[in-house]
């Protein structure tokens, strides 16, 4: 059987996606931001710069919280059937994400910058094209551990614990993996979409489609938000819901007791 770890040991998931998500909202709200001054000056540089650098490294954030999730799925419901260790996926995972988020950031500030057509604007695509489709092999790679953990535990849901198999069947539960499932499906969209606008350069007809970039960008990107916000893990995933309450409340006790020993010490 698997007992059911305890939350003062586990770091808040909620926490950690909550600034994954903020943070990924604030880089979209400023990047729009950007493309709202374009409209009244298309040519203003400024307002190029903070929609180029902002709208392509956003979506990172909001992918870094959906990665956490696996980290902590394993942990509660059993790492024998996992093919790593917990650590290992945060570690790979959000390790990934930087990378790619440094490429299409460096990229993004190199081609905004640059001059039309020269060396140094393509050199600044084709690093955003490479941190996109790094995203995208990040992305495909966590969803086959995800796929593979899913299978596994479901064989043997025969021998989860009591406490684990109560979380399995409730359904909000069942509701914060679908918006996983959700969010994970969107960004992926969105990041295959930015593969092609961005490899036909900045004056292909992809790249000048309206349409096409309010509903593969801005439109799966606030799908994945809306419904991470929705299904928030501190009410749909229970166990990891106040650990950051309970380990400023555990830490808080032992500090106290630590103290009393110290008094009596001292008596």
């Amino acid at each position: 059987m698997v007992s059911h770890p305890n939350p003062l040991h586990q770091p808040s998931l909620t926490l950690v996606q909550q600034i994954g998500l903020c943070l990924g909202c604030i880089g979209e709200a400023v990047g729009y931001g950007g493309r709202i001054m374009m409209y009244n000056d298309v040519f203003d540089d400024d307002a190029f710069i903070i929609q180029i650098c902002c709208l392509i490294i956003a979506p990172a954030f909001v992918s870094a919280g959906i990665y956490l999730t696996l980290k902590h799925i394993v942990i509660i419901f059993g790492e024998q059937w996992s093919r790593l260790p917990p650590v290992w996926y945060t570690r790979i995972f959000i390790t990934g994400d930087i990378f790619s988020l440094v490429l299409q950031g460096a990229g993004g500030g190199l081609a905004s910058t640059a001059d039309p057509g020269s060396d140094l604007q393509d050199i600044g695509t084709n690093l955003m094209i490479a941190g996109v489709i790094f995203q995208v092999v990040i992305l495909a790679f966590f969803a086959w551990f995800l796929t593979e953990y899913v299978v596994r535990t479901y064989r043997r849901r025969d021998q989860l614990s009591d406490e684990s198999m109560a979380l399995f069947q409730e359904k909000s539960f069942q509701c914060f993996m679908g918006a996983i499932l959700v969010a994970f499906v969107c960004i992926f969209v969105r990041c295959v979409y930015r593969i092609p606008e961005l490899t036909g350069g900045w004056r292909s007809e992809l790249m000048r489609h309206e349409l096409e970039f309010i509903v593969l960008e801005g439109v799966m990107i606030v799908i994945a938000v809306a419904v991470l916000t929705v299904c928030h893990p501190g009410y749909c995933f229970t166990a990891l819901g106040d650990t950051i309450g309970k380990n400023m409340k555990h830490a808080r006790e032992k500090s106290s007791e630590d103290s009393d020993v110290e008094m009596m010490s001292i008596r």
